[in-house]
């Protein structure tokens, strides 16, 4: 048990209980509950089955002489199977602000706004949660491609800083771009030797800027000082080699741990780069990188991302669908995820 007794910041002014965390690895394990008013409950709590899904939990009242036992199924309890169009139109694609046209990245910023890499538009458009329509905040309105501090190039990585200020992975540009907030053009920040740039990833502490250098296979830190200081973090400099990344893609910073989380595209694997040390580890699919369906497996994963509870969710693109995968070991290919969206066929159905 993680937490016994109660102690009073679990009870509210009316004696009424606000949370209790539990934490066993009992078949099942039953737990009392006694309020001020001598009112009593009991919850009897049950293992997860090896097939992933959970037992029934009982609930006792012993407010009488007599016990009434409910029974609810907690396997239930799973993610919606059908999502929720919150931008752009389903099988309708132009430049108007309404639409969208190959998206690859989104990022929700500090005020809820969710802040989109409209690759094929070659623009980066902000939406306000429920609005019917976006903004252009980076590019051409029109789409215009093109070079011009004005302009992008099928832009497939975006992050927003704690300011407002974007920072694009302009791809076919081999640039990275900074849009300052309300800015009406871009600064290069850097093109030097990018090939294909698509990832991009924020650490607030440090103030460094992430980026997969896909096309060399390897990330590239930025420290955004002046002047902008370089280097390779992750990829060529492997403690041990050889290099593991093979068109690395999505990238996410963790910061408990240091490390970049990084969706491997073409090796079909997620890697945990640790930037401490240079080393790293598999966190899910193959380590030889064997593509397939099941669900140990990837197949071309462009996007990661971390929970809050420290779920890895990938953008599993070659079999259609996100996976959920829990954090750490096994790190031997041998891990199962969850599909939680996707149905492992294309479509544009929610």
């Amino acid at each position: 048990m993680l937490r016994q007794p109660l102690n009073n910041d679990d009870i509210d002014p009316n004696g009424r209980l606000i949370s209790a965390l539990f934490n066993t690895h009992a078949s099942n394990f039953p737990v009392t509950f006694v309020f001020a008013d001598g009112r009593s409950i009991q919850l009897e709590l049950f293992a997860c089955k090896a097939t992933g899904t959970f037992q029934s939990f009982g609930i006792s009242s012993a407010t009488t002489g007599t016990t009434t036992t409910t029974r609810a199924p907690v396997c239930s309890l799973q993610w919606i199977a059908i999502g929720t169009t919150v931008a752009g139109v389903t099988n309708n694609s132009s430049t108007d602000t309404s639409r969208l046209n190959t998206p690859r990245d989104v990022f929700l910023d500090t005020v809820n706004t969710l802040v989109v890499a409209d690759t094929t538009n070659n623009i980066i458009q902000r939406w306000t949660i429920g609005a019917i329509q976006g903004a252009t905040v980076a590019g051409q309105a029109d789409g215009g491609v093109g070079t011009d501090a004005t302009q992008l190039s099928e832009p497939e990585g975006v992050v927003v800083d704690p300011n407002g200020n974007i920072y694009v992975a302009d791809t076919v540009n081999n640039r990275v771009q900074l849009w300052p907030f309300g800015a009406t053009q871009g600064t290069t920040i850097t093109g030097l030797g990018l090939n294909g740039p698509t990832g991009i990833a924020y650490d607030a502490n440090l103030n460094r800027l992430f980026v997969a250098d896909t096309g060399n296979n390897q990330v590239i830190q930025y420290t955004l000082s002046n002047p902008v200081v370089s280097a390779v973090v992750a990829g060529t400099n492997a403690a041990v080699p050889p290099n593991p990344l093979n068109a690395p893609t999505g990238i996410f910073y963790d910061a408990p741990s240091d490390s970049l989380i990084i969706a491997n595209r073409d090796a079909n694997n997620i890697i945990q780069w640790f930037l401490a040390t240079n080393t790293f580890l598999v966190l899910a699919g193959d380590p030889a990188g064997t593509t397939g369906t099941a669900l140990n497996r990837l197949s071309a994963p462009r996007g990661v991302t971390l929970d809050s509870n420290r779920n890895i969710i990938v953008a599993d693109t070659g079999n259609h669908r996100i996976i959920l995968f829990a954090f750490g070991s096994p790190t031997d290919g041998t891990k199962t995820g969850r599909i939680i969206a996707g149905t492992g066929a294309a479509g544009n159905d929610d």
